[in-house]
């Protein structure tokens, strides 16, 4: 994984395994890569919407439902935005994007 966490396979031994370790291996290094990073941001997040009074509430696989209070909304969409583009270097770029709403549903 990118952040080279490693995963073990201790089935390998079994060659009628092979195909489903070889599909989980793959699967493993896209998908505990993402889950690596998101929160690894997710964690900046929280230090740097803390003096905001924004917190977040719930996180589902790539996306993150964060309470702003409205008079702040500007600037910790800035804050939100910044923190988690910036929150790995990598030879892509992150793009955040963002909704708002008075509900989850509305987005």
């Amino acid at each position: 994984m990118i952040t080279g966490r490693r995963r073990r396979f201790y089935e390998m031994k079994d060659l009628k395994y092979f195909g489903s370790i070889q599909r989980q291996a793959i699967n493993t290094k896209i998908q505990g890569s993402a889950s690596d990073l998101i929160k690894i941001a997710m964690l900046k997040l929280e230090r740097n919407l803390k003096p905001l009074d924004a917190y977040q509430l719930v996180q589902i696989h790539d996306e993150v439902l964060i309470e702003v209070p409205e008079k702040k909304m500007k600037e910790c969409k800035k804050v939100i935005k910044d923190t988690m583009e910036g929150a790995m270097e990598l030879s892509v770029p992150l793009v955040v994007s963002m909704v708002e709403g008075d509900h989850w549903i509305k987005g």
